[in-house]
């Protein structure tokens, strides 16, 4: 019988990360599934698209290909990483449009904002090079961070977040960035999810 030790912390918190990802050799495609897991549930009439296995995978990929990019890209700006935002939701819509699906902004930017917060629970050892871009992540906006924010005070959308225009989640970005009084903002959700859960 092989003898086993008393497991460290980083042995629980790898338990902890194969029990959320799955035991895997490609961390960002697991972070890019389990987003996916987070809004998938908004996507009301997919379920009825013909080819909707092959849009779902071609948008993974892209989602791949994109994010694999990020840590040589040396963005260091706040308008660089929008940028770099609005083109990878963009990309998502047309090509599920491709697809004859409608998908929202508010869906891709849910999407992408939990593909880093996912990045970031795995982190740097797993996968490098994104920590620099902590400070200009997005907050993933959903009911329950809504809903802490409206306890605060903040002034909601009309629209439901998943059918939000990419133009109406911009201003509800910068808004939350002001409010926040430019603190990163995945801080801020971090600290409103789990008080809200």
């Amino acid at each position: 019988m092989k003898m086993y030790t008393k497991p460290t912390r980083v042995d629980y918190e790898e338990f902890l990360i194969q029990i959320v990802y799955g035991p895997c050799t490609d961390y960002l495609l697991a972070c890019i599934r389990a987003a996916y897991l987070d809004f998938c549930r908004t996507m009301h009439g997919f379920s009825k698209v013909v080819d909707k296995q092959t849009i779902h995978n071609t948008a993974v990929q892209e989602m791949h290909e994109r994010f694999c990019l990020l840590p040589s890209s040396q963005i260091s700006e706040q308008d660089h990483f929008d940028a770099w935002h609005r083109q990878t939701s963009d990309s998502l819509v047309n090509i599920y449009a491709d697809g004859s699906f409608n998908m929202f902004a508010g869906q891709t930017q849910k999407w992408i904002n939990m593909t880093f917060k996912n990045i970031f629970v795995c982190g740097d050892t797993r996968l490098s090079g994104y920590d620099p871009l902590y400070p200009f992540c997005h907050m993933p906006v959903d009911n329950v961070v809504l809903d802490q924010l409206a306890e605060e005070g903040l002034e909601m959308p009309a629209r439901a977040w998943s059918r939000w225009a990419y133009d109406d989640y911009l201003a509800f970005q910068v808004k939350l960035r002001r409010w926040c009084r430019n603190q990163p903002l995945l801080n801020v959700e971090h600290g409103m999810w789990i008080d809200g859960r």
